[in-house]
């Protein structure tokens, strides 16, 4: 439920970037995000999460942003 109205808040609002946390998801595909934000025009980054803790997803448009550099600190 949470998945569709974050969907439907991207294409209602024209969203340019999204940062998602405590996401909760173990894993994540390209076609998930694409679903998503109802297109393929994106980029993201994904911190998993470990356990009950967390998870960061960061999307945005190709064509608005662009990435230049990225870390990721270890797992505990």
């Amino acid at each position: 439920m949470k998945w569709k109205s974050v969907r439907k808040v991207i294409g209602e609002k024209q969203v340019q970037m999204l940062c998602l946390q405590e996401t909760k998801r173990k894993d994540i595909v390209d076609g998930v995000c694409y679903a998503l934000w109802w297109s393929n025009d994106i980029r993201w980054l994904m911190k998993l999460s470990m356990n009950m803790a967390g998870g960061l997803l960061s999307m945005w448009k190709k064509d608005a942003f662009g990435l230049e550099d990225s870390f990721m600190g270890k797992d505990i």
